[in-house]
């Protein structure tokens, strides 16, 4: 359900939730209290406990997203609600969307928030990693395969599906939890199936070993002509190494975004 709302001092909201009264208690608990930055944090929506993540826009990230809407490309935080909707529609295993909200004050958004449920029994695959079995390892990077082809062969494109995008579940059918998905989306796009490879294969070669990466991809492939919708593989692969060497060329621009981890390898071939 998504509705406007106009709020006493003048500012319009734009609330997606499954329910008016979830929408209003959403919007509520941000216009108490709006943080001047980007934040995730634990909550509790109505019924729900959940995660919050969002903040306020001012100034350049104001504008930049003033623009986003202009170009009917919405914004990250509700793009992200509707992405979850969708994966979770077509059984991917994600946070459960709550409610996402927006404040728009004199034509430029101010105010972008996204609640989702929390899971139980999970945490970052990053951190569960080291911790795992050889077994279990080689059944994560199965089910990665597999569930990564699955996505791909319905039209949904990721365009940030790095490892620290991804939970690890325990105690669930399926492992792998997707998060942070607002940048892609079902359709077409300017990048595809093979730049989310190209994301994976950046991490994969040095966290879990170039001989495990190179069994990925070759899964892969193998996934997506077993559902019926096979790439060409040498053009593929060419394809996803490309995005990996432009990922990594970002990462040696813009040493920040490695966040402490170690600069990836960058000649590998499968």
């Amino acid at each position: 359900m998504i509705h406007w709302q106009r709020a006493a001092d003048g500012a319009l909201w734009r609330l997606c939730a499954s329910t008016l009264e979830l929408g209003e208690a959403a919007r509520q608990q941000v216009a108490r209290k709006e943080p001047a930055h980007e934040t995730a944090e634990a909550c509790v929506l109505g019924d729900h406990e959940a995660w919050r993540k969002g903040g306020a826009l001012k100034g350049k990230a104001s504008l930049r997203h003033g623009v986003r809407l202009r170009l009917f490309q919405g914004l990250p935080r509700l793009r992200e609600a509707a992405n979850l909707e969708w994966l979770a529609a077509h059984l991917f295993e994600v946070p459960r969307p709550l409610a996402a909200v927006a404040r728009i004050e004199r034509g430029l958004p101010r105010g972008q928030w996204l609640w989702a449920a929390r899971l139980a029994e999970a945490a970052p695959l990053e951190e569960r990693w080291p911790l795992l079995p050889e077994q279990v390892r080689d059944a994560v990077l199965e089910e990665l395969a597999r569930e990564v082809a699955r996505m791909h062969a319905l039209g949904f494109v990721h365009r940030d599906l790095f490892v620290r995008n991804l939970m690890h579940r325990v105690g669930s059918a399926r492992q792998l939890v997707f998060l942070d998905c607002w940048r892609g989306g079902p359709g077409w796009g300017l990048r595809g199936p093979a730049w989310d490879a190209g994301c994976l294969l950046s991490d994969l070669v040095d966290w879990a070993g170039d001989r495990a990466a190179a069994r990925w991809l070759e899964a892969y492939l193998a996934e997506r002509s077993a559902q019926d919708r096979p790439v060409r593989g040498e053009g593929f692969v060419r394809q996803a190494l490309a995005a990996r060497a432009a990922v990594i060329r970002r990462l040696i621009r813009q040493p920040e975004r490695l966040r402490g981890r170690a600069m990836p390898t960058v000649d590998w071939r499968p």
